[in-house]
């Protein structure tokens, strides 16, 4: 005969882990009221076109170094041939 264990539901366990204090750095109460303080406020022009600036560099970046890191790949696949011809001959 198969026996079958049920888990209980999510509900269930969240109330059982409440007795249990684990505290993530993410859910203290001062950390959540600063968050929700700071995302209530209106944003700035000024603040608006700063982040879009710094995004652009960002991507710019990250755009050169997927570049950087495509002729490294390139150039390790051509080693890797070489490796193969020389070992095996042909």
């Amino acid at each position: 005969m198969i026996r079958l264990e049920l888990r209980p539901g999510l509900p269930t366990r969240i109330r059982a882990m409440s007795s249990v204090q684990v505290e993530s750095s993410t859910r203290r109460l001062l950390t959540m009221a600063w968050l929700k303080r700071v995302f209530r406020l209106p944003a700035q022009e000024s603040s608006i076109g700063l982040v879009l600036i710094l995004c652009v560099i960002c991507m710019s970046c990250m755009s050169i170094a997927l570049v950087w890191q495509a002729q490294i790949i390139a150039n390790q696949r051509e080693a890797i041939q070489w490796l193969e011809q020389f070992k095996f001959g042909g």
